[in-house]
């Protein structure tokens, strides 16, 4: 079928028709994705059969300048290899997927479009994958939100980090950590004297759910840590900050617990370390009777 496809669409070499030849590669990117949606449903028992797909879909988009009939073929190849491939393969196919989507965003002025397809085909790896974090690669993902219109990025960001919270799994890899907080900082730097109370409140719950889910086990210096760099990042939501208080005092009595009340003197200085911070945060609270 798929040599079908590509004998029967392939642009004549003797065509000097430009636009012809234009519209004839669309139509076999039209036709690949149809193709991959019926295989999605029904996927080949070969391996063989999905590779051959997959490598002939990617080279026909490889050639096309239309962003999006490549977009679309890409939401759909991108969710077909994710079922068929190992995880480094994918990881090829979406940083090449990203590249292109940069060069197509900087060679034109505005596409809602576009941007929507991008943060569909994230979506899909989201739903799709085991591990979106590792797939997607924050790095990556981190350079590509600087080219979505503001309301997008802020929509696609609620989305990631939805998708952590609502994760069983605690986090504690350190720079996975780093990238999802410096996500939930965009959601934050966008809360200003404006922003509804409804605004502020979702941002809120969503960024108190991801510090509750940090977890370094009986490292508690380093959780102390990452709730020290939690404060700076969000620190004009109320929630936030009283969230933190009390996950740092938590951690104090953590320290207590398993050193059965005789402290050594790292222990005492950690407890000493927990109080000071919930001492010079409080203030920062704008509700007095929290406060108190």
């Amino acid at each position: 079928m798929i040599n079908s496809i590509s004998s029967d669409f392939a642009p004549n070499p003797a065509e000097k028709d430009e636009q012809k030849k234009t519209k004839l590669a669309d139509d076999q990117l039209l036709l690949i994705k149809e193709l991959g949606l019926a295989l999605l449903r029904a996927p080949p028992k070969k391996n063989k059969s999905k590779l051959d797909f997959i490598n002939f879909g990617w080279e026909r988009m490889g050639a096309t300048k239309n962003p999006d009939r490549y977009m679309d073929c890409s939401i759909v190849l991108i969710e077909f290899s994710i079922k068929s491939l190992n995880q480094s393969s994918v990881q090829v196919f979406i940083k090449e997927i990203f590249k292109r989507f940069q060069d197509f965003a900087l060679s034109m002025s505005s596409n809602d479009a576009l941007f929507k397809k991008l943060e569909f085909l994230l979506a899909k790896v989201m739903m799709t994958s085991n591990d979106f974090s590792e797939l997607i690669g924050f790095e990556n993902l981190l350079g590509l939100l600087n080219y979505f219109p503001q309301n997008m990025k802020q929509t696609l960001c609620e989305k990631m980090l939805g998708f952590y919270c609502s994760s069983s799994e605690k986090l504690s890899d350190g720079f996975l950590i780093h990238s999802i907080f410096q996500v939930a900082k965009t959601l934050h730097d966008k809360i200003d004297f404006m922003s509804e109370q409804k605004e502020i409140d979702r941002v809120s719950d969503i960024i108190v759910q991801l510090i509750k889910k940090v977890d370094h086990g009986k490292d508690l210096d380093k959780t102390l840590n990452v709730y020290t760099d939690a404060r700076g990042l969000f620190i004009n939501l109320d929630k936030v900050t009283e969230c933190l208080c009390n996950k740092v005092i938590s951690l104090a009595v953590q320290c207590h617990a398993l050193c059965k009340g005789k402290h050594t003197q790292k222990t005492q200085t950690f407890v000493k370390a927990c109080i000071a911070y919930v001492h010079i945060t409080i203030p920062t609270l704008e509700s007095v009777p929290k406060q108190i």
